[in-house]
């Protein structure tokens, strides 16, 4: 019936006042955590925020990602799970300079290097919040790739949660059909192509790159929605 407690009657105050004492404790310890984890969100979105070239990335990839879990039967703990972490997965971003987040050019070595470190950069700033340890191998794999090329752990095939493999999906897309500073937008068509090569070469999981292109006019009017709600388009 969702009750925290319960009193046998006759119940003596005393007992009514311990349990009492012990739910209030609960109380405020749980609202310390969801403040905490509020934060953590708002700070997600602040660095999006920054850049024309984020603002909107991670709510559309939770969308995309929503929608091809939902079409693959996941459950609805999984989905809040995908959901929650497609917000976060690029926190780590924050410890990235804006010159190599925004650069206008190919990488360099070196800048490649420091751009590989977000992922463990969020694990640091998520980690001691206990409320969002389920979100870290969302945070942490989501560049993994099927070969074992990707990093920052080097993990291969169904070593990668399938969760994870979900959200690099959507994650490649939506940096595929947006603005970056180097080359404009890619159309849908010109998205799936370099997807359908990306999967065959192992990075991808080309299972799921089939099914999200299979999700069709429900997925392009999820596009456009998504589109409409963030203007500003983003680079992931």
């Amino acid at each position: 019936m969702g009750a925290d407690e319960f009193l046998a009657k006759p119940a003596h105050h005393h007992d009514v006042l311990t349990r009492c004492r012990a739910l209030l404790r609960v109380k405020r310890l749980t609202d310390e955590l969801d403040s905490a984890e509020a934060v953590v969100f708002a700070l997600a979105r602040t660095l999006e925020a920054k850049s024309v070239y984020t603002q909107g990335h991670s709510e559309r990839v939770g969308r995309y990602a929503v929608a091809l879990a939902e079409n693959l039967g996941l459950s609805a703990g999984e989905i809040d799970i995908l959901h929650r972490g497609a917000a976060l997965h690029d926190i780590g971003k924050i410890g990235v300079p804006d010159s190599i987040l925004d650069k206008p050019g190919e990488l360099t070595d070196e800048e490649y290097e420091v751009v590989k470190q977000h992922p463990m950069q969020g694990i640091r700033i998520l980690e001691p919040l206990r409320s969002v340890r389920v979100l870290l191998p969302l945070v942490r794999w989501h560049h993994e790739r099927m070969d074992g090329r990707g990093y920052p752990d080097g993990l291969s095939g169904d070593a990668i949660p399938v969760l994870v493999r979900i959200l690099s999906v959507a994650d490649v897309y939506d940096a595929l059909t947006s603005d970056r500073p180097y080359r404009p937008e890619m159309s849908r068509a010109e998205a799936l192509e370099v997807m359908q090569a990306d999967a065959a070469g192992g990075g991808l999981d080309p299972e799921l790159v089939r099914r999200f292109y299979r999700l069709g006019s429900k997925h392009a009017a999820l596009v456009s929605h998504a589109k409409r709600q963030s203007p500003t388009l983003a680079r992931a």
